[in-house]
């Protein structure tokens, strides 16, 4: 064998190895091209439209940018994208792949608020967008705007302390769950009132300990259609049990609130509770006195 026939076939060796890593990685990953970073992709079905689902985890901006690109011009549609535990801090906008994107989550990824809010106009089609372990701490009144299709919204531990009173007017007519768990809210936000379809409200974890007559008053004519409100540190005295948003909350069998004290009232869920019980400690120290 010629030096030359040698070299040839030397080259056409690692040739072959190199196409055969390529087409296992692609294989795996189940994404149409080798991505730069530690992503993978799903074919899924989201209401009658089918695309990929790319979950990212570790990642940076600059490679979220550059395999969001690829994927587009793969021919591709991205109709979900999760990035989870990755540095998306240098991240000014975000890609142009996503114009069709229906699910989109962010988990630990440092990408700020501003970056989202520059989007907008790619997130016309969003219908689920979940946020955990960010550093948001408040949401303006324009952050939701051109998202009319948000169904399903969570923003959880990212440090919310503030919600502008029109954070959700863009949403009013679409949103039906809402998630603000374990963030920093003292009140209840008003700018709910106007969420008139929605179904589902978490603000567990939050240092909310009371809701006032005059908020429960648009709340029950607002949200006719909530039928489950988590809450906590609700003390459960025969003074709350006869508020409005007690009654309110009965009425309406709205399940999810539940008493933290006192004690034999512990862990009772509001709706299903007679006003009576709230008041049987009273009642019976009165009969007492008497």
């Amino acid at each position: 064998m010629t030096s030359k026939n040698f070299i040839n076939k030397s080259v056409i060796l690692h040739l072959t190895i190199l196409l055969t890593l390529n087409s296992l990685l692609v294989l795996a990953s189940k994404c149409p091209v080798v991505l730069e970073g530690e992503c993978q992709c799903k074919e899924i079905v989201e209401e009658s439209v089918s695309g990929l689902r790319v979950e990212c985890t570790q990642t940076t901006a600059k490679k979220l940018f550059n395999d969001i690109d690829l994927l587009r011009k793969s021919g591709k549609t991205i109709i979900g994208l999760q990035v989870r535990d990755s540095d998306l801090r240098e991240l000014s906008n975000l890609p142009s792949g996503l114009y069709n994107v229906h699910e989109l989550i962010l988990d630990n990824t440092g990408i700020d608020l501003e970056t989202i809010r520059e989007s907008n106009e790619l997130l016309k089609l969003l219908k689920k967008f979940r946020v955990y372990h960010e550093n948001f701490t408040e949401i303006p009144e324009d952050f939701f705007l051109g998202m009319d299709e948000l169904k399903n919204l969570a923003l959880n531990d990212i440090g919310i302390a503030y919600i502008s009173k029109d954070a959700f007017s863009y949403l009013e007519d679409s949103l039906k769950q809402l998630e603000l768990r374990e963030n920093k809210l003292r009140s209840f936000p008003i700018a709910i009132k106007v969420l008139s379809h929605l179904e589902s409200l978490d603000l567990f974890g939050n240092e909310i300990k009371t809701v006032p007559d005059d908020l429960t008053f648009y709340l029950q004519s607002s949200l006719k259609r909530l039928k489950r409100l988590t809450l906590n540190y609700i003390n459960c005295t025969c003074d709350f049990g006869q508020t409005d948003f007690a009654t309110w909350i009965r009425s309406h069998a709205i399940k999810g609130v539940t008493c933290k004290t006192p004690n034999r009232l512990f862990g009772k869920d509001i709706s299903v509770t007679p006003i009576e019980e709230f008041c049987e400690y009273v009642s019976n120290t009165q009969h007492k006195l008497l």
